[in-house]
């Protein structure tokens, strides 16, 4: 029998097996078990910074509860803002630690002053990487990132874009067209705008991105033409949906990638939801089939570039394929898989966020038909044509500056200040650090509702920010004014000074956010924005929209996007 100082086990284990022990003990464990589990599964706040009540998982459940409720994510951190104050803390999940930033002086000099202080958060990263690894979104302000800038940045330079102005203003002008014809089709009734401005900024940013216009546009019509004369011999009344013609697989390819992107961008666990969505056969045959028509014209331009000089390049993939044959960059030549990421990124990019915002441009014009006519009258005395004029010149870069059209620029600015297309940005603390007084740890993800700042940020608010001043940063300057009590109505007049100018400073509005890691397509995509908006005031009124195809619900993808969009167009020679 084993012994241990003397005392048998037999003397021992059956004193442990007693009644009392065996009732009370597994209990107890089991009950300080479930204590600990709590205790390291609840999150530890910083201290002095508003929260809501603390519990495990932190604020997870009313993530939850709220895409529940709206069908959104991003719009809770404005939630949080409006209930905690311009600086706040949420807690997504145990060991995360996470500010909502409101205040925009203090947004804005983080953004772009604090560069040393702030990077890309992994948040933003894990978002995107699954799709886009290599693409400057989301990559942190690294090596990589510095080497794609370079290449990238003569892109958005002035001259680059003055001189790819004329193709994007023929091809917003046969859009316009082609809906002077669908609306004889249809008999001037009503039709969703959705699939045609895809498909024209697409058109647009192919002959940005690789020299020629995919036609797409071109295609609808010719179909919409002949289906529609084969529908009035039969007699048949036409419905918009019968002159939407096929798109080609390379549209539909990008379109299948943007719908995967958005669903795992708006992911509670966006790594989890890229991979299963990356298994699936449609999004591995879109990917791969977009990727290698990449692929194939970065090979083009390669070969192009041995012989043709950078000077010549009349499109973005000749001319970061002839800047790797400069002395200054030779040595530093891109490798595909990040050629290719970058290349989608500029296309698709701009595709989505132009088209999402014209979506929204009509429909904010035909409720607001005074402004049509102001609008209207601007670009006939700036001597901008109707799209219907064939002998007119295209409009130029110069034809849509603040100066010449400040109205028009008055209207797009409004309309990315008044849709939010997107609510959110963030950055990572890379130091412990201070933020309107309240030290924030190394590691920080600090979200920014960039947008909601655009209707927050009033006259009425003005005694809270200014009450802190004390406690700002020694670099953090206010350059914009406070937007008045009519800051929820669209009014583009807000952008007009006393003499007539755009006032860029008029109030908050960081649609594109700002500093070093801003949208880098924002001057491609304003351009975009306001030659499509001024073609069209130029040639159509949009007429009221029958109530049932007004509605003013919205989608969360890549943006925020109206569920409803509709138009309904009269010549400007028809309005009374």
């Amino acid at each position: 029998m084993d012994t241990f100082s003397g005392v048998t086990s037999s003397h021992v284990f059956p004193r442990l097996f007693t009644f009392p022990t065996v009732v009370i003990f597994p209990p107890l464990v089991l009950s300080l078990i479930y204590r600990f589990a709590l205790w390291a599964l609840t999150p530890r706040a910083l201290p002095g910074i508003p929260h809501y009540p603390v519990r495990p998982f932190g604020d997870i459940g009313r993530i939850i509860k709220h895409v529940k409720e709206t069908g959104f994510r991003t719009t809770w951190f404005n939630v949080v803002s409006k209930e905690l104050g311009p600086i706040a803390q949420v807690m997504l999940g145990p060991w995360n630690k996470s500010i909502v930033l409101s205040d925009i002086q203090e947004i804005e000099d983080i953004l772009l002053r604090r560069a040393k202080e702030f990077d890309r958060s992994d948040d933003m990263v894990n978002r995107f990487h699954g799709f886009l690894p290599h693409g400057q979104i989301a990559l942190k302000t690294d090596a990589e990132f510095k080497v794609h800038r370079r290449f990238l940045t003569p892109a958005m330079t002035q001259k680059y874009l003055s001189a790819m102005t004329p193709g994007m203003s023929w091809n917003a002008r046969e859009l316009y067209r082609f809906w002077d014809s669908k609306r004889g089709y249809l008999n001037n009734e009503a039709f969703d705008p959705t699939n045609d401005f895809e498909l024209s900024i697409t058109d647009t940013l192919s002959e940005l991105t690789f020299g020629q216009s995919f036609g797409l546009i071109a295609e609808q019509r010719t179909y919409a033409g002949e289906k529609a004369a084969e529908l009035k011999a039969k007699g048949v009344k036409i419905a918009p949906a019968d002159i939407v013609g096929p798109s080609s697989e390379l549209h539909e390819s990008n379109n299948m990638l943007l719908k995967y992107a958005g669903l795992t961008i708006n992911s509670l666990t966006p790594r989890l939801t890229h991979f299963l969505h990356s298994i699936r056969p449609s999004y591995r045959h879109a990917k791969s089939y977009v990727w290698k028509f990449l692929e194939s014209k970065i090979t083009e331009a390669r070969v192009k570039a041995q012989t043709a000089s950078v000077e010549d390049a009349n499109c973005v993939v000749d001319l970061i394929a002839g800047l790797e044959k400069q002395d200054g960059l030779k040595d530093v030549k891109m490798p595909m898989e990040e050629f290719t990421d970058e290349l989608f990124t500029y296309m698709i990019g701009g595709t989505e966020t132009t088209a999402v915002a014209l979506r929204w441009v009509v429909k904010l014009l035909a409720a607001h038909p005074d402004v049509q006519r102001r609008l209207h009258d601007e670009l006939i005395s700036a001597g901008i044509p109707s799209a219907l004029d064939e002998d007119a010149p295209l409009t130029t870069f110069a034809d849509v500056s603040s100066d010449k059209t400040p109205y028009l620029e008055a209207i797009a600015n409004e309309v990315l200040r008044f849709c939010k297309l997107a609510n959110i940005t963030t950055r990572e603390a890379l130091c412990d650090t201070v933020i309107l007084g309240h030290p924030i740890p190394k590691g920080t993800t600090v979200f920014f509702t960039i947008t909601g700042t655009s209707f927050s940020e009033t006259h009425r608010a003005k005694e809270i920010h200014a009450s802190l001043d004390p406690v700002r940063s020694k670099t953090s300057i206010r350059r914009f004014r406070y937007w008045g009590d009519d800051a929820e109505k669209f009014v583009p007049e807000r952008w007009i000074d006393a003499e007539g100018k755009f006032d860029g400073r008029a109030g908050p509005n960081l649609a594109f956010s700002t500093g070093p890691r801003g949208c880098y397509g924002q001057k491609l995509a304003m351009l975009d924005l306001k030659l499509y908006l001024a073609i069209l005031g130029a040639t159509f009124f949009l007429d009221k929209i029958p109530k049932s195809l007004d509605g003013w619900d919205i989608n969360e993808g890549l943006t925020l996007s109206p569920k409803q969009s509709y138009v309904v167009l009269k010549r400007w020679s028809e309005v009374a």
